[in-house]
């Protein structure tokens, strides 16, 4: 008896051991992005100095010791900070589509005064369905629940802007009336295929997140043509070799975490 006890103290106590590192992992990876973002829109010596700093205290605090003792290199973890934040991925993005008898609720963008979906850009370490809902109510002042994913549409194929954006569409369940806000300069209720003038890549949005709605499915783009990557090359033989411009990226990031960037007096 007094063995089965100790024995669920002790499973009990690994349980918590673990969730702690998680968490304390996911802290430092949110630190390290707060840091990069920090980092890429710096403007004096002061905030540089800060950022960087967040920077080294994010990675010291991913190679503290595990619950096994076993502690990851700090000069090791230093370095893939620097080398990841040259790597280019696209940007993910979530928009809400709130249904409320036979319309969908749209926003007009305070920035070019064309419509869209209430959207954005998803934050590090947030659920995407939480970014949905807090993105809906960021814009049009509704709280809502999101109750099922529609579609994930990509800027490759929907041309809706030029960087490469993922958005993942949730249909959200809201209460109260939408407003105006900062993002927002007009909110409206709209019946489907009576648009008003669209921003880009939201006709195909909002066709792909309705088709997916009626058809109790979950809407995604076909598997495309796209140039084969540096490991695919490798694979084949041939040498991978970084664009121009990712070079010219991982130079400037480097230069930016090293502190070797010159600062004006």
């Amino acid at each position: 008896m007094n063995r089965r006890k100790r024995s669920d103290s002790t499973i009990g106590y690994a349980r918590v051991v673990n969730s702690t590192a998680h968490r304390l992992a996911q802290i430092a990876d949110e630190l390290r992005a707060h840091a990069n973002l920090g980092l890429f829109y710096v403007q004096d010596a002061y905030d540089l100095d800060r950022y960087r700093r967040v920077l080294e205290l994010s990675a010291e605090l991913a190679s503290l010791p595990t619950n096994d003792g076993v502690a990851l290199n700090l000069d090791e973890i230093q370095t893939a900070y620097v080398k990841g934040m040259a790597h280019i991925s696209p940007l993910l993005g979530v928009e809400a589509l709130v249904w409320r008898e036979g319309k969908i609720l749209l926003m007009r963008r305070s920035d070019n005064g064309l419509w869209t979906l209430p959207g954005g850009l998803v934050e590090v370490g947030e659920p995407l369905a939480s970014a949905a809902v807090r993105e809906l109510l960021e814009e049009t002042g509704l709280p809502g629940q999101a109750i099922q994913l529609l579609a994930v549409p990509d800027t490759h194929f929907d041309q809706g802007s030029s960087l490469h954006i993922v958005t993942a569409i949730f249909l959200v369940e809201a209460s109260g009336e939408p407003h105006p806000t900062l993002e927002a300069t007009e909110v409206g209720w709209f019946v489907p295929g009576q648009w008003p003038p669209l921003n880009a890549g939201q006709l195909a949005h909002l066709t792909q997140a309705l088709q997916a709605l009626e058809a109790g499915s979950v809407y995604f783009d076909p598997a495309g043509e796209f140039l084969p990557t540096p490991q695919a090359r490798s694979a084949a033989g041939e040498s991978p070799k970084d664009t121009e411009e990712v070079q010219a990226a991982r130079q400037l990031l480097r230069t930016v975490v090293l502190g070797q960037l010159e600062r004006k007096a």
